[in-house]
């Protein structure tokens, strides 16, 4: 099963104080998916959301928004809907869960390289000679 969301919603000023764009969360604006690091109310622009890039055309590029300047709609988790994978053998659930395990970096603590993953056991692949 994979992720779809369903909508999301624009998210104009509020007069609480309260947080609207709590870092962490996910904003759509430009036609793009980013992610929020953190934001705060401005005098005369409404709230500046400091964001780093998610999708693809994107990813990684930092940028500043306003939203009175931007349509800023935010992407709630709670209206992300579960979609059955109907490929075969779960072939796209499997390619995203593999792209997503590639991106992630390995802990700290980790010693090893991280190629070490593919050989179940590395001296005994160095001690048996090979049979060409």
């Amino acid at each position: 099963m994979t992720a779809q969301q369903s909508s999301t919603a624009p998210v104009g000023p509020r007069g609480d104080g309260e947080d609207q764009f709590p870092a962490g969360t996910q904003v759509f604006v430009r036609d793009e998916v980013w992610l929020v690091r953190n934001s705060a109310r401005t005098e005369h622009d409404g709230a500046k959301v400091d964001v780093v890039g998610v999708s693809d055309f994107v990813r990684d590029q930092e940028a500043v928004f306003f939203t009175g300047l931007d349509r800023i709609e935010l992407i709630d988790p709670r209206r992300t809907r579960l979609v059955r994978d109907e490929s075969s053998n779960f072939r796209r659930s499997r390619l995203f869960l593999d792209a997503v395990l590639r991106k992630t970096a390995l802990p700290q603590s980790e010693r090893r390289p991280a190629l070490t993953v593919l050989v179940p056991d590395p001296e005994a692949s160095a001690a048996s000679p090979s049979t060409t």
